[in-house]
């Protein structure tokens, strides 16, 4: 147990997904397996399926005073997450019951042809902003003429067909993810005016003042903050962002009415640029006041932080990024610890095993740089310390500890400091096993989660340290604002719009050449001093600015840009110079350099003496970081192969290295660097070790002089699972008594799916059964069946109904082990079950998830049975297992721990490399001792503290699985492909 007095900063700070039932017992279970685990902060997240406590009301605040108490007594910290689901700005439904004056606006465009005598009636709402027609004549189409309606219609008096564009005032006022799926909402409509300050503030009256009123006496002590999650300006992609008062603000402040210039908004038009970026740049800033500056004086007042993230963070969604929120720094300058969100298991060198939830493009892995760069220049400029991020969400169930490892490699190293983990349920019963991630209390490698906390912490230390940078990336916001119009799809930017197609190759290329580099944003850029030919920034100075796709600026930007020239600063343009502001009058940076992405590296490494340099073809990410007063570079292999580089720096002499996980450090001689797969090091330079002996993972491959081939002995601390294709059947609602009854059974998978989603008010009931074959009676006395918590009403075995059971917590700890060993026989055995339909496929409790499901009702015991048989075949377990996938040995879904035992002679060598066991963890013990215990590569081992010398050695090699085949459904019940598990390949002793 871990000592609850202690506290360990900059570990993971996970979201508690409260869902289901909470009790006081589990809840106080769950807090002492995160502490045990290394985790000493974490988010309370109401989420989907919540039961019990309901959401906001007496009962919820008296569970988070008993968390926050709890949590208090063992020295953690707690955070509050600001809504129910997201996006913030619904108080679970709760808000625009209160305050309906408070709805999100928006400007909708309505569009139509009309033919000669035809009419157009505005039906979408009578609060219309303006309306605008133009004509078509000899095939073309003339410029737009604004009009008048005459009781909400006009007619075509002409002898040609007329457009017709209606932009009308609309109010949100439809369901969202905030208003579903728990027992207090109904998919209530509507969200909060984030563009007016007054709405945002009565939105936090339902939420943070009510979490200050029960739980003041911990705020700025055992409760640090709050976290928004993706705000918005609009409900629609084609919508422009409006709020009463908006057109007011923009004429006083521009001198005339955006109402005129509506169709620009959507077309490059004469004299478009200026209006669309005098309306962004008045948005961009209103949000970022009545919202992002909102939330953070509210929790300064109150002694807590601010965090979260927005939406549409990426580059290459430059319309939507744009459209939603403006520029997404705006928000973010205001946070006490600025945050971003990054779903499933992606890097800036490939995509992640799961869903690619951005889009099918390889080149999109590089649009990660930007999205961690965004957030973490933001909170370099703003002194901010930490730097968060929601990170490994939606994982695929079967994604193993070692992809998280590779993502906190690379946003560490940019600079994100707070790995906010998405998340952990707090119960996984029925539905949730699709709405959640891969992190679960019965994951079974959740038990080494430590080993993971403790690389977090080392990790998110080193990126507090000051990133050594001399080179700035421009965000060309003018240019997005003035250039960017609403297109029909949000993919498809203009061409002459699109900075992502510059932005995204200029940091892929100086990610591939390891230069280091921070985004420059227009505001900082403004406030910035030229010193000495450096643009000197808080907390920063750069020598090289890069524009790409830099083609509008403001005359402002422009004198800003040209003192930086004049003053000795290196400029360089990438596709395309500044040559107009947004108002049409001409600019002339004619004379700077325009390169190639590919270019820059070694225009950069000409003009500016950079500290290190990596010779060899590789995908290490790398930083440079002064971390207490020392030069530190970490370099982590984000690739598929290891890789060999050279190392050539300026940097001070001698050099410690540290690769985490092995706690030894040691001095480091010579330029060459071997990285391993999944392996990263740290080189701390001009700092002095005793130590000259690197660990047994250092260094390329090792000459094999003994591969151990098998057979294996071995043992499982968990039983078998068996799921099979199984049918079902809906109850006549008058007859549910007998499966004789059921009129339609249709096919279900054997990781149940099937064919109809139907409610409770439809079928109240169903059956389930199914048939296998038993070969041995000897397996029968270890065999039970395991069933969900209150999903089976009657259980029918062999036409035996079965009533005992106990608790059993195999795949999810509200799991249930029903006693069938009774009633099995040798040869044919088959099951009855009936259900009670969920109260989640309710169709006013319907929450965005597929409801076409059988949840897990599998047989276990102590048998194998071959993968892909139906009807599956039980048989004794094999004494010993050999080389290769369990999946094809019988084990395709087995969920825990499973050891190969071996025993080697007298004279073995004695370091040890397991290859890749595919989704496991690796431990190994020899002769009973704890030898090591590996996350990731490479899986290297020294047995020698545990060796018996003279004697033959027992070896246990510990794999531990994950349940992602048995349960192969992600985030939203999408299909998972098996991953193979088990010693693949023949460990090897050198």
């Amino acid at each position: 147990m871990s000592d609850y007095r202690e506290f360990r900063d900059f570990g993971p700070v996970p979201w508690w997904c409260w869902n289901g039932t909470l009790t006081p017992m589990e809840m106080l279970r769950q807090i002492d397996q995160m502490k045990d685990m290394g985790i000493d902060e974490f988010f309370i997240y109401p989420s989907f399926g919540l039961i019990y406590p309901q959401y906001l009301e007496e009962n919820w605040f008296e569970c988070v005073k008993f968390a926050v108490a709890e949590a208090k007594k063992r020295n953690m910290l707690v955070w509050i997450y600001d809504d129910l689901n997201w996006p913030s700005g619904t108080a679970g439904g709760k808000f625009l019951k209160k305050f309906p004056e408070y709805r999100m606006h928006s400007v909708v465009r309505t569009k139509q042809v009309l033919y000669p005598g035809e009419s157009f009636a505005n039906f979408l709402s009578p609060n219309y902003l303006s309306v605008f027609i133009r004509e078509e004549a000899e095939g073309k189409l003339g410029g737009w003429k604004r009009i008048e309606l005459e009781d909400n219609l006009y007619k075509n008096n002409t002898d040609k067909n007329q457009e017709i564009w209606c932009f009308v005032d609309k109010i949100y006022n439809f369901p969202t993810l905030g208003c579903r799926g728990t027992t207090t909402t109904w998919n209530q409509r509507g969200l909060c005016n984030l563009l007016d300050a007054k709405a945002v503030r009565a939105w936090m009256s339902c939420i943070h003042d009510k979490y200050y009123e029960a739980c003041k006496d911990e705020f700025g002590k055992t409760i640090q903050g709050f976290f928004y999650d993706e705000p918005r300006c609009i409900p629609n992609y084609t919508d422009i962002a409006w709020t009463p008062g908006l057109g007011e603000a923009f004429q006083e402040r521009f001198g005339y009415d955006v109402r005129d210039h509506f169709p620009e908004f959507y077309e490059a038009t004469p004299g478009s640029e200026k209006v669309r970026y005098e309306f962004y740049t008045l948005m961009s800033e209103r949000i970022a006041v009545t919202f992002g500056k909102t939330l953070a004086d509210w929790c300064t007042e109150h002694g807590v932080r601010s965090t979260g993230h927005t939406v549409y963070e990426e580059i290459n969604n430059q319309n939507l990024r744009l459209f939603y929120n403006g520029e997404n720094h705006g928000i973010l300058k205001y946070q006490h610890i600025p945050g971003m969100d990054l779903l499933t298991d992606n890097t800036p060198y490939h995509l992640g095993t799961g869903t690619k939830w951005y889009t099918r493009d390889d080149w999109m892995a590089r649009t990660f740089i930007f999205t961690a760069k965004q957030v973490c220049s933001t909170g370099r400029y703003s002194g901010a310390g930490r730097i968060m991020a929601e990170a490994n969400g939606v994982c695929n169930p079967n994604a193993p500890v070692s992809r998280q490892k590779i993502v906190w490699d690379w946003l560490a190293a940019t600079g994100v400091s707070m790995l906010n983990e998405n998340g952990l349920g707090f119960s996984m019963w029925g539905i949730f096993k699709r709405t959640g991630s891969n992190k679960y209390w019965t994951q079974p490698w959740f038990q080494h989660y430590r080993y993971f906390a403790d690389y977090v912490r080392e990790m998110s230390r080193f990126a507090t340290g000051e990133l050594q940078s001399e080179v700035a990336l421009f965000t060309p916001e003018t240019t997005i604002r003035a250039m960017t119009w609403i297109t029909e799809k949000p993919e498809d930017v203009p061409p002459e719009a699109d900075t992502s197609k510059s932005i995204i190759p200029i940091l892929g290329a100086l990610m591939e050449n390891q230069i280091d580099c921070e985004l420059m944003f227009e505001d900082i850029f403004l406030d910035a001093k030229v010193e000495n030919g450096r643009l000197v920034v808080p907390h920063a100075s750069f020598r090289v600015l890069i524009l790409p796709h830099t083609l509008v600026l403001t005359k402002e930007l422009a004198a800003k840009l040209n003192e930086f020239i004049a003053g000795g600063g290196i400029v360089v343009c990438v596709a395309g110079k500044p040559n107009r502001t947004p108002f049409g009058e001409t600019l002339d940076f004619s004379s700077l350099p325009e390169l190639k992405p590919e270019e820059l590296p070694d225009y950069i490494r000409k003009n500016v003496p950079l500290k290190y340099r990596l010779i060899g073809k590789n995908e290490i990410y790398a930083a440079l970081r002064e971390v207490d007063g020392v030069q530190t570079l970490f370099l982590s292999n984000q690739g598929f192969e290891p890789t060999d580089v050279e190392l050539e720096t300026t940097l001070p002499q001698p050099v410690t290295a540290e690769i985490l996980g092995d706690e030894t450090e040691w001095q480091f001689t010579g330029k060459n660097i071997h990285l391993g797969l999944e392996q990263s090091i740290f080189l701390r330079f001009g700092k002095k070790c005793a130590n000259t002996t690197p660990p047994v993972s250092w260094g390329g491959p090792r000459p094999q002089k003994k591969a151990l081939n098998g057979p294996f002995e071995f043992a499982l601390n968990k039983p078998n699972i068996a799921r099979f294709p199984l049918e079902i059947g809906l109850a006549p609602y008058d007859e549910v008594e007998s499966p004789d009854k059921v009129k339609m059974w249709l096919p279900v998978t054997w990781d149940g799916c099937h064919d109809m989603e139907f409610s409770p008010e439809e079928s109240e009931y169903f059956w389930v059964r199914g048939t296998f074959f038993i070969d041995d009676a000897s397996i029968i006395p270890t065999m039970a069946m395991l069933i969900e918590e209150k999903t089976c009403e009657k259980l029918f075995v062999n036409g035996t109904m079965i009533t005992q059971k106990e608790r059993y917590p195999l795949i999810i700890v509200e799991s249930d082990r029903y006693e069938i060993a009774p009633a099995l026989h040798v040869g044919e055995n088959h099951f009855e079950m009936l259900c009670k339909t969920s109260y989640w496929n309710k169709l006013d409790r319907w929450f965005y998830f597929p409801g076409n499901f059988v949840e897990p009702q599998p047989l276990i015991g102590d048998f194998v049975f071959t993968k892909g048989e139906y009807p599956i075949h039980l048989r004794p377990l094999p004494k010993t297992i050999v080389l290769g996938d369990i999946a094809d040995q019988g084990f395709p879904w087995y969920i825990g721990d499973i050891t190969y035992k071996c025993t080697l002679p007298a004279d073995s060598e004695k370091i040890l490399e397991v290859p890749d066991p595919g989704a496991c963890t690796v431990d190994v013990r020899l002769n009973g001792q704890p030898v090591k215990t590996r996350l990731w590569k490479p899986y290297r081992f020294d047995l020698s503290p545990a060796w018996h010398d003279g004697q033959s050695n027992l070896l246990e090699i510990t794999l531990t699985t994950t349940f992602g085949n048995c349960i192969p459904r992600s985030y939203g019940g999408m299909k998972v492909a098996p991953l193979p598990l088990g010693l693949l390949e023949p460990p090897q002793l050198s």
